[in-house]
């Protein structure tokens, strides 16, 4: 079967999936994601719950899959100053508030 898409997008890390998000509600468009790594259901570092160095696995399953490195991560680190976050001074309250329910709503639908 010979498919066609208006856009092809490698990586579905945070800007792939943010791009693929914006495209879909611009238009209706044919687009296609391509990531290396696993779903999040099959993401686990062998190595993770021992004290052991990294077998460096290839794709490395932390990075590599669909969401990137912060598929495991809620977004507090970026968004809240108690830990270091300066979104409101970049954007200002109305936006980071925006900003912030895109990223919850982003979250929800990784998960599925």
């Amino acid at each position: 079967m010979n498919k066609k898409y208006d856009v092809i997008i490698v990586g579905g890390g945070p800007a792939g999936i943010f791009a693929a998000l914006e495209l879909c509600q611009a238009g209706d468009l044919n687009i296609l994601l391509v990531e290396k790594g696993k779903d999040i259901d099959g993401r686990q570092c062998p190595v993770w719950d021992r004290a052991s160095p990294c077998i460096l696995c290839s794709p490395c399953h932390l990075v590599s899959g669909l969401g990137g490195a912060g598929a495991f991560s809620d977004g507090k680190l970026t968004l809240s100053a108690e830990t270091g976050g300066r979104l409101r001074d970049y954007l200002g309250e109305s936006d980071s508030v925006a900003m912030s329910k895109l990223i919850s709503d982003f979250s929800s639908i990784a998960r599925r």
